[in-house]
C-alpha cells in the first residue's frame, strides 16, 4: 500500500431555542481528524476542533462567537493554531 487516507468527522449541534428566522439560539461543534499514511513518507495527522454560537432576538444578532484549534503533525514537523473570538491566540510550529 502506497497511500492510506482516513477522514472521520463528528458534527454536534443544538437548537436551544427556535421561534422563527429572526429569533433563535444555535450552537455547534465540529471535530475532524485526517490521517494520511504513506509507505515512503510516513504518517501525518491533522485535527480541527471548533465551537460556535449564533443567536438573534427580533432580528438583531445577540450572540456570535466561537473558538477553534488545529494541529498538523508529520515526521519532523508540527503546527498548532488556536483561535478565540475570531482572533488567532496561538500559532506554534517547528
Amino acid at each position: 500500500m502506497r497511500h492510506g487516507y482516513d477522514y472521520p468527522i463528528t458534527v454536534d449541534y443544538s437548537i436551544a431555542s427556535y421561534v422563527d428566522s429572526q429569533n433563535y439560539s444555535l450552537s455547534g461543534t465540529v471535530d475532524m481528524t485526517q490521517t494520511l499514511t504513506d509507505s515512503v513518507l510516513g504518517t501525518s495527522t491533522e485535527n480541527v476542533r471548533s465551537y460556535g454560537v449564533l443567536a438573534r432576538t427580533n432580528g438583531v444578532v445577540t450572540a456570535a462567537d466561537g473558538h477553534s484549534t488545529s494541529y498538523y503533525a508529520a515526521p519532523g514537523y508540527f503546527h498548532y493554531l488556536a483561535t478565540e473570538h475570531g482572533l488567532i491566540t496561538k500559532d506554534v510550529s517547528h
